[in-house]
């Protein structure tokens, strides 16, 4: 066969269907990858951007900005293996790589599930020295952290406006006259039209409340450990490991695993934030002004409804109490999330040996370190275990 001959009739006829057909697929892919890489969401409200945009069509805050794709693409899903690494940490890596991939292809189906795999990830590279651990992994996973916590930050509900039902409701006018037989006069129905906030769907995109929030990442949490058990993996705090891999670890690494994923303050489930209690975390209240219906009030005689001048034709108020963000700073972390650090190890999770109390060099608990994970808070560092 000459060499010049095309690559394409190289192939034999009985396997050119098969090439033609991975062909396309590959670039199906490529450019699926490429067009996942580009998608912008609005940091303050996850509306998706469309090409061109710099503000948001929603809020109005400012879009971030578009990656190359070529440089989206090419980010690594897993931090490189540093050099020297011992045999266990790398095998931690490992386990995060495995724990990126899974997170990645769920990000856009199952972000509750994600949201976990992203945080166990983040949990465990706490093992990884700074230098040698790139920026641009650790930014990576904090990134995909932040875009699930976005993309279940908000949710479909019904249109307060029109209660769901997609029509704007009218007011109603005043009680007709009766007639000549003391019957009341009848009209014809009139026709409501489309309500222009949902334009006729009865559903919005709005955002969670917190406890709506708090139950989603706890059934990605129970899916999460579902699968977690499915792998063979065994707990390591709050976290999971391969058989064995816990034991190999030092006990330094084995305490900034599991403090790392130490759950947070538990009356906010770590979100800092909890709902308003004169709103029920919606961050709007009805409009109570006079004659208001939906944002409209009813014209004199046969003059058409004219917008509230309290709600301005909108039916709904910003909450005075968490001046309509529907939900304020938990009391109990003061707004940041975290548990209060355990008092017997100061927050290290790591303390004395508790068989031999730290005085025996022939302790065979703690093999003559006379130091151990810390018995009340077990190597988390903080309260509420």
């Amino acid at each position: 066969m000459p060499i010049h001959q095309p690559f394409f009739s190289r192939i034999p006829p009985s396997s050119r269907s098969w090439f033609a057909t991975a062909l396309r697929m590959g670039c199906v892919i490529l450019c699926a990858a490429t067009l996942c890489a580009q998608l912008r969401l609005c940091d303050r409200c996850g509306v998706e951007a469309r090409d061109g945009e710099t503000e948001c069509r929603e809020c109005g805050a400012l879009l971030p900005t578009v990656r190359d794709a070529e440089e989206a693409v090419e980010t690594p899903d897993t931090p490189p293996l540093p050099d020297g690494a011992s045999a266990a940490v790398a095998e931690v890596l490992r386990v995060v790589g495995d724990d990126a991939r899974t997170a990645r292809a769920n990000e856009q189906t199952h972000p509750h599930v994600a949201f976990h795999y992203y945080r166990h990830t983040i949990g465990l590279v706490r093992v990884v020295p700074t230098a040698d651990l790139t920026d641009e992994a650790r930014e990576g996973l904090l990134a995909g952290l932040a875009r699930c916590r976005q993309s279940l930050s908000r949710c479909q509900r019904d249109c307060t406006l029109c209660n769901g039902t997609g029509k704007r409701a009218m007011p109603a006018k005043q009680a007709a006259a009766t007639g000549s037989k003391g019957l009341a006069s009848t009209t014809a129905a009139p026709t409501l039209p489309d309500c222009e906030r949902c334009h006729g769907k009865g559903r919005v995109t709005g955002p969670r409340t917190m406890e709506e929030l708090r139950v989603v990442i706890g059934q990605g949490r129970t899916e999460f450990e579902r699968q977690m058990h499915a792998l063979g993996r065994v707990g390591c705090g709050r976290g999971f490991l391969p058989a064995g891999l816990e034991a190999r670890l030092t006990l330094q690494e084995r305490a900034l695993i599991r403090g790392g994923l130490a759950n947070g303050c538990a009356a906010c489930m770590g979100l800092g934030k909890v709902d308003c209690t004169s709103c029920k975390g919606i961050g709007s209240t009805v409009c109570k002004g006079r004659g208001c219906v939906n944002g409209l009030v009813a014209g004199v005689g046969d003059a058409p409804p004219s917008a509230c001048a309290v709600c301005h034709g909108e039916g709904l108020l910003a909450c005075a109490s968490c001046q309509g963000n529907g939900a304020v700073s938990c009391r109990a972390c003061r707004g940041s999330g975290q548990a209060d650090r355990c008092k017997a190890c100061g927050g290290s999770g790591i303390g004395p040996c508790p068989d031999c109390k730290g005085k025996r060099a022939d302790c065979k608990v703690c093999g003559g370190a006379n130091r151990a994970l810390c018995a009340q808070c077990f190597g988390e560092g903080v309260k509420g275990r």
